[in-house]
């Protein structure tokens, strides 16, 4: 006899739409304890332009990507960007942030802790990182001048046999 079909779904025990209602008022679904201390970062992503809406579940979910089809569904329904953590895991999803930075932000996060992951999860998403591009044009643009410059001599004899 063979594993069935698995079928994404959210974590047991959640109502999607009691999750959703509950982030409509501040961005925030988690434990009463931490909802200040997420609020805080919520809005320390806002004045970043990002809309972070935070998830935190109190206990771990029985499938291992339950938190990202979590944060999947809740993008889904109102946009943005979502992290879903509880103590062991964490799902993000976004429509904003590019998926190289949210994957490495997402990997910088120990969970455990929502406050001290979603914070790390703020600080990821919010850093700048090397400047690839600039680095690529100042080499790219080096070449050409030297290329330049080296049609330049071998025109005016510079590198002729004498």
């Amino acid at each position: 006899m063979g594993i069935g079909a698995v079928h994404a779904q959210v974590p047991p025990g959640l109502d999607l739409a009691e999750v959703l209602d509950g982030l409509s008022d501040d961005n925030v679904w988690a434990p009463e304890a931490d909802v200040e201390a997420l609020q805080g970062i919520v809005a320390e992503a806002a004045e970043s332009g990002i809309d972070l809406k935070i998830v935190a579940i109190p206990y771990h979910p029985v499938y291992g990507s339950g938190l990202r089809d979590l944060a999947n569904d809740i993008g889904a329904a109102d946009s943005g960007t979502v992290l879903a953590l509880s103590p062991w895991a964490v799902g993000t999803y976004s429509d904003d942030v590019d998926r190289f930075t949210l994957e490495r932000a997402q990997h910088e996060v120990v969970p455990g802790d929502p406050v001290a992951a979603s914070s790390t999860f703020l600080d990821g998403i919010t850093e700048q990182g090397f400047p690839w591009t600039t680095v690529t044009l100042v080499l790219l643009l080096s070449l050409v001048v030297g290329i330049a410059a080296l049609r330049w001599w071998t025109r005016r004899g510079y590198f002729s046999q004498r």
